[in-house]
């Protein structure tokens, strides 16, 4: 495929390769949920959607950096990583 940019799938992407965690997946999808209902309160020119769109973003923003560090201790002593 020509000009065809494929991309890996969030939770590949995000994890490195690894199984996400609990706390990442949810991360990952509050944040996809997110932008969806933003660009829908902005097309139907619907503030409150728009502003529970950028709320469920940030909240799926801090639940993958719980995720992130949660994983950075679990595996501190890990000399594989």
């Amino acid at each position: 495929m020509v000009g065809v940019y494929l991309r890996p799938a969030a939770s590949v992407a995000a994890a490195g390769g690894a199984p996400l965690s609990d706390h990442r997946r949810r991360g990952a999808w509050d944040e996809i949920k997110g932008v969806i209902k933003e660009q829908k309160g902005k097309i139907t020119d619907d503030r409150s959607t728009e502003a529970s769109g950028k709320l469920d973003q940030a909240k799926g923003k801090l639940e993958r950096k719980i995720g992130d560090a949660k994983g950075a201790l679990r595996h501190e002593g890990d000399p594989k990583r």
